[in-house]
């Protein structure tokens, strides 16, 4: 089975979480009350459309590869990190930065799994932001869409792009540091 019902539960926890907090980001410009009016139902509705995808894919992508090198993989809303970036959103902290959620793995693998997947899997969270990022990118440079959903489009390639960046950077508890530490073991 490829998603459980708390898993979809997590999701959909994980997608309602992130809407509420990145909403205030596609307040709509050109209105009398801009920039006083407060985020509503359309601007949740944009944020959830735009921002979750980038999260929920990426978390995907490494669930999709552990599955697919034979291991147990799980899909988790981290709630102490909604709950942080939930109480940095309402006191309009100028910087909003947490963790939303993250995939669990186990059991032993494949062959393939047991030799790559230490590699593989950090990696898929990245490249699937890559490829959401190409995406918005191509759709933006050639105005595919207009109004709102170009705003989403464009936010889209900037999410993604700084989570695929981000995801990369070898620190610890990135998936570019359990990536590289996984390259630099398997070559020494």
């Amino acid at each position: 089975m490829i998603l459980s019902f708390i898993e979809l539960i997590n999701i959909v926890i994980t997608i309602l979480a992130v809407g509420y907090i990145f909403m205030d980001i596609f307040r709509m410009k050109g209105t009398e009350t801009y920039p006083l009016r407060t985020a509503g139902k359309e601007e949740f509705i944009l944020s959830v459309l735009t921002v979750s995808p980038a999260i929920i894919f990426h978390e995907f992508g490494h669930k999709l590869v552990a599955l697919a090198l034979g291991f147990n993989a799980t899909f988790n809303a981290y709630f102490l990190g909604l709950l942080i970036g939930v109480v940095l959103k309402f006191t309009n902290a100028p910087i909003i930065f947490f963790v939303p959620a993250y995939v669990s793995i186990g059991g032993t693998g494949t062959l393939l799994g047991q030799k790559y997947g230490s590699m593989l899997i950090p990696l898929a969270g990245p490249l699937v932001n890559g490829l959401l990022f190409l995406i918005s990118l191509i759709i933006t440079k050639y105005e595919l869409v207009k109004g709102k959903w170009y705003l989403s489009f464009w936010a889209s390639k900037k999410i993604n792009l700084f989570l695929m960046i981000l995801n990369m950077i070898p620190l610890p508890g990135t998936d570019g540091f359990h990536f590289f530490n996984a390259l630099l073991n398997f070559i020494f």
